[in-house]
């Protein structure tokens, strides 16, 4: 999964227009606070880089050096979980994500902390998934799973009311 996972991360960064979008959710928590996208220091990235990653991410091909370091990830992850489907349709899709955020605040209350990794799946990759799992059964979502040394920041989030429609 984590050669797939670097595969996958290859593809998405090769194309400009999901790097644009993709550091629009990238910020320096240097600079400002937001309720919601991914702030880098919750990707260990060290002040001044910090500042730059942004544009680098918008405006330079880093797929593979991050896939290179998502595959280490998962090969060192002492768990790896794939849930699959039967069919692959939006009421799936919703059942699938439910499933798989019970199963990660489970593991979360034991201590034990979770990593999606969904690049390979998102990119297409399914055929290559359903072979090295000897499965017919349509990949969904992906996730690792162990215990961490190092504290690391949690990403910010949303209260729940701010999505809750009266």
């Amino acid at each position: 999964m984590g050669e797939l996972t670097a595969e996958g991360l290859r593809r998405a960064y090769s194309n400009k227009n999901f790097r644009k979008e993709m550091s629009s959710w990238i910020y320096s928590d240097l600079i400002r606070k937001r309720k919601d996208g991914i702030p880098t220091s919750s990707l260990k990235a060290p002040f001044p880089f910090s500042i730059i990653l942004p544009y680098l991410v918008r405006f330079f091909n880093i797929g593979k050096k991050l896939g290179e370091l998502n595959r280490i990830s998962i090969a060192s992850a002492p768990l790896s979980i794939a849930i699959f489907s039967k069919k692959n349709e939006p009421e799936t899709w919703v059942r699938v994500g439910m499933l798989g955020e019970k199963v990660m605040l489970h593991l979360n209350s034991k201590g034990i902390k979770t990593s999606i990794f969904v690049a390979a799946i998102e990119m297409g990759l399914t055929k290559e998934i359903k072979r090295l799992f000897g499965t017919d059964l349509e990949p969904q979502f992906h996730f690792c799973a162990g215990y961490m040394d190092a504290n690391k920041k949690y990403t910010p989030r949303r209260p729940v009311d701010e999505f809750i429609i009266n």
